[in-house]
């Protein structure tokens, strides 16, 4: 009678694992199935940023963990299912090449601009990890506030000249953010021969509305590298930007203002010329931008911009005009790289698009690159696609403009 009972406690659980495993595999299938129909339709509220923005950090396993749950099912489901067990497997299998297609076409993006893909790297994506600089200093001040900006520098025993610089402007909405944010990346420029140099500039809030006073910062860490820049192994002739959103807003005003001799340095000295910018979703075109429709999004973007500028550009047309890249376009502007996601939702890409074709009428030297399902911040992921292309492809465009070391490792 113990063995009996035993042996019916034992099926029991059997059947209850096997239907377990397969209600398990069904909704990692139906959960990935939602994210990819949010990451290929740009207009479902909620749905779309959010699957956009997993798929381009979680790229690999959009394929991996879709075939797994189809194992998962065809395997381990129920025996007396076999119909439902081949139905559910075939949809997530299904998955995983809809999964597998756009993975692909992000690669074939990349490849396409010259960048090769590790994919076993993206496997182990995570977020930036800290990355201590080489030197932390205090460049200026901003009522009473030290700003300060860090150092990553090359091995200049392999370099036989001095090393191109490449200063990074974080983004953060004009509210947010550090020098420290982009130290991975910095260092990876580093290693390949560039004195790499992360800045502060003034942050605005609800309280101090700094839409003229960020980029006269970034003329003051400018001129700081100018005259500095030499004592880490720099050329002060080779300096070129990069940003991303805020921060990529920055870099294009800054850069084709110094190039047309109209930056300002709050700090005084003098304010060198630009070589190149790569600018990632940069904010452009702030006044359509402010009209953002997206639920949660939009108001976090408005948010943004009440805080730089101070309110909305009706009743600000002038201080949205001072802010919009585009209104710096001329033909003596650095050569211009920009790199967009096409699912951003926080800055639609058609207002940079629409930048770029004015830059280039401008006589601007732009190069484009359509990042696909990008959503904001697709890059913020270490070993990512997006990341591994933003890297890649800024220093092919830094090489190609005049800015490759001398002698790289």
């Amino acid at each position: 009678m113990a063995t009996l009972w035993g042996s019916g406690r034992m099926g029991r659980f059997r059947t209850i694992a096997r239907w377990s495993a397969l209600i398990v595999g069904g909704l990692m299938a139906a959960a990935f199935a939602l994210l990819l129909l949010g990451a290929h339709v740009y207009a479902l509220p909620y749905l779309s940023p959010y699957g956009s923005l997993l798929l381009n950090w979680l790229s690999p396993w959009f394929v991996v963990l879709p075939l797994l749950a189809a194992a998962l099912i065809w395997f381990a489901g129920p025996r007396s299912q076999r119909g439902l067990r081949k139905a559910l497997s075939l949809v997530a299998v299904a998955v995983a090449g809809i999964g597998a297609v756009a993975v692909g076409r992000m690669v074939a993006v990349a490849q396409e601009n010259g960048v090769p893909i590790d994919l076993v790297r993206t496997l182990g994506s995570h977020a930036p990890l800290p990355e201590a600089p080489d030197h932390d200093i205090v460049y200026s001040r901003f009522n009473g506030e030290p700003l300060g900006l860090v150092l990553y520098e090359p091995d200049r025993q392999k370099l036989p000249a001095r090393a191109p610089i490449l200063i990074y402007v974080h983004g953060g909405g004009w509210v947010a953010g550090d020098r420290f944010g982009g130290g991975e990346n910095l260092r990876w420029f580093a290693r390949r021969g560039w004195l790499a140099i992360a800045i502060d500039y003034p942050l605005s809030s609800r309280e101090r509305h700094l839409w003229n006073g960020a980029t006269d910062a970034v003329g003051c860490a400018l001129a700081w590298v100018q005259a500095n820049a030499h004592r880490f192994g720099g050329d002060p002739a080779r300096i070129s930007l990069m940003g991303d959103s805020a921060g990529g807003n920055l870099v294009l005003i800054a850069g084709y203002r110094a190039n047309a001799g109209t930056l300002r340095s709050s700090c005084g000295g003098s304010v060198p010329r630009v070589a190149a910018i790569s600018a990632i979703y940069p904010a452009v075109h702030l006044a359509e931008a402010y009209r953002n429709p997206f639920p949660q999004i939009g108001d976090m973007a408005r948010e943004y911009a009440d805080a730089y500028v101070g309110g909305p550009p009706e009743r600000f047309p002038d201080r949205y005009a001072s802010i919009d890249p585009a209104s710096y376009i001329a033909p003596e502007a650095p050569p211009t790289l920009l790199i967009v996601g096409e699912n951003d939702h926080l800055l639609p890409p058609d207002l940079t698009y629409r930048f770029a074709a004015e830059a280039k009428r401008g006589g601007v030297n732009v190069a484009l690159i359509r990042f696909p399902y990008g959503q904001h911040l697709f890059d913020q992921s270490t070993n990512t696609i997006g990341n591994q292309l933003v890297l890649g492809a800024t220093r092919r465009f830094l090489d190609a403009h005049g800015q490759k070391p001398a002698r790289e490792e």
